[in-house]
């Protein structure tokens, strides 16, 4: 009762607090990740071996022995195994289902734990494992052991409630009688055990099971493409999809032989059989001919409009910092200050240097030497261009405001590794954290933005084969990952007549005025560089923030797009 209790506590905390938990939720991207997948990879394998003890120990709670356990595998995953079989000559059916509800149980609990651990702790590997376990445990208990549609814990329950052993084996077996005797018309004997009355909610068991296996294919798959897809590896997930549909069909196809082959005494009624391949051939016509509004989606990344990016270009130590991110300023007004002491130092060998020269030019003109002073009259014009150079170099050193506007923070850095220096350390956050002062900042470091308005929009990368879809002046929808339940109404104003071969080439043709959504749109190569005005300049918008832009078409049948999405995943070129 206390364990149960607990474990409500979980889902009353999440139902009290859901606009805090939705906070706290990590982006898709990072959940999608593969550095995630394979922490998640392992964290599946601990709690299973957790749920196969919790069955053991309950079947050794009623008087029952565990004859065997080992390792098995589990999605390409080490866990472990627990013969409970013994469990079946127990003559009480509820504590067979007690025995099979009790891996769920331990993991429920577990999930618990991790949940108020992840909750009350701060960001960080401590936080995310208790996450990763937290949904674990839901997903796989709820989704798939809890779910009777699928031969595990759930199933077994829903065998025992209903005392009928092998129910997905009977099930299945009505199911393709009914196919057989509906299509073909050859009516093979049931089974005499079960029911008339109860052979209707077998069949659409059977059919609920099928249906639901196919959706759990299609969503592993998904999920399979979308992290292998940074990698250039996306076919594996479209491969694993067609192996598992081919591997259905050919099992649910042997089914039928046998049956068919079981009463072959039987004619096949030609009429209905001519009629199910009219029906097939009239789907795979809709699917080759019926033109649907299709949605097309592109990564995007949200910038402030006609915004001035200010660089390092000399890089040095940050002393003064005379503004933050918020702050208006005017063109022309110092931002924040630098020193590097190596130049100031080698700038003033310079000019000494330099008067050394200048007394050498003289001496040797009052000698009457002419080609002496012209030498020296050389050193010292290479000399001045130096000084010069150093001396803008220091200049730069203080850096002022390019235009009038808002004050935007750079991207946030997380590590101190970033750092050419050997004796000075490197920044962390932003370069505006007070905490920087004293650090190095290299040459091309983003220190920040400046905004002109408040005006924002949205940088698109479009696919190669989706170009013509987007037109400009054409209204889209864009979505941001921070914000999965809102949509942003943009216009697109510009497109580029040119495809950028890589995300490097976005850099070189931004002339570095984009360095925020060079790495959410590196994995997109030979596509067309966008700009959408955002027509909502809502305070939830801020640069840097990553999201997908939405266009609605209808100028594709189905075929199409199935033929799109084949030559989007495999490279025919040879």
């Amino acid at each position: 009762v206390i364990a149960l209790f607990f474990v409500v506590s979980t889902w009353s905390c999440i139902a009290v607090n859901f606009q805090d938990f939705q906070q706290r939720l990590p982006d898709v991207g990072q959940i999608l990740s593969f550095q995630t997948f394979i922490s998640i990879w392992i964290v599946l394998g601990v709690t299973k071996i957790a749920h196969e003890l919790g069955h053991g120990l309950a079947c050794q709670r009623f008087g029952r022995e565990c004859h065997e356990i080992g390792v098995a595998l589990l999605i390409f995953c080490p866990c472990l195994y627990c013969d409970v079989s013994d469990s079946w000559v127990l003559p009480n059916k509820w504590k067979r289902i007690a025995i099979g509800a009790a891996g769920i149980y331990f993991e429920l609990v577990i999930s618990a734990v991790a949940f108020w651990v992840w909750w009350w702790t701060h960001d960080g590997v401590v936080h995310q494992l208790m996450f990763q376990i937290f949904v674990v445990c839901h997903i796989t208990t709820v989704a798939i052991n809890l779910n009777p549609l699928l031969r595990l814990d759930g199933y077994y329950m829903l065998s025992d409630w209903l005392e009928v052993p092998n129910l997905r084996s009977k099930s299945d077996n009505l199911l393709d009688c009914f196919f057989v005797r509906s299509v073909l018309g050859i009516r093979p004997s049931s089974d005499p055990l079960i029911p008339d009355r109860m052979k209707t909610r077998f069949i659409g068991y059977a059919f609920a099971s099928a249906v639901y296996r196919c959706m759990l294919v299609v969503v592993v798959c998904l999920l399979l493409y979308s992290m292998l897809k940074p990698f250039g590896l996306q076919f594996l997930g479209l491969f694993l999809g067609l192996v598992s549909l081919a591997m259905a069909v050919i099992q649910w196809a042997q089914r039928i032989r046998q049956i068919i082959r079981a009463n072959s005494r039987q004619q096949i009624v030609r009429f209905r059989l001519a009629a199910l391949l009219f029906v097939v051939a009239v789907l795979l016509a809709v699917v080759t001919l019926l033109p649907v509004s299709v949605c097309i989606r592109a990564p995007v990344v949200v910038e402030h409009q006609d915004a001035c990016n200010v660089y390092v270009t000399t890089a040095g130590r940050l002393v003064n910092l005379y503004v933050q991110p918020g702050d208006q300023v005017d063109c022309g007004q110092v931002l924040i200050t630098l020193e590097n002491v190596d130049k100031s130092n080698y700038l003033l060998s310079l000019q000494t240097a330099k008067l050394v020269q200048e007394i050498e030019q003289h001496v040797q003109r009052a000698i009457g030497d002419a080609r002496q002073e012209e030498l020296a009259g050389g050193r010292l014009r290479a000399i001045d261009e130096e000084v010069e150079d150093y001396k803008r170099q220091i200049r730069r050193l203080t850096i002022r405001a390019p235009c009038a506007g808002k004050v935007v923070a750079s991207k946030r850095k997380s590590d101190r590794s970033e750092n050419d220096s050997l004796f000075l350390p490197g920044w962390q956050e932003i370069p505006l954290d007070r905490s920087n002062l004293g650090c190095h900042l290299e040459s091309g470091t983003h220190v920040l933005s400046i905004a002109p308005s408040n005006q924002f929009q949205a940088v698109i990368m479009i696919p190669q084969d989706d170009r013509l879809a987007f037109q400009v002046d054409r209204p889209i929808k864009v979505k941001l990952d921070h914000l999965p339940r809102n949509s942003f109404p943009a216009t697109v104003q510009h497109i580029a007549d040119a495809q950028l071969p890589s995300a490097r080439a976005i850099r070189i043709a931004d002339d570095g005025q984009n360095p925020l959504a060079v790495s959410h749109l590196a994995n997109y190569r030979n596509g067309y560089r966008a700009i959408a005005v955002l027509n909502d300049g809502s305070d939830r918008l801020h640069s840097g923030a990553p999201g997908t832009a939405y266009v609605w078409v209808g100028d594709r049948t189905i075929g199409q797009w199935i033929w799109r999405s084949v030559r989007a995943t495999f490279n025919f070129q040879l």
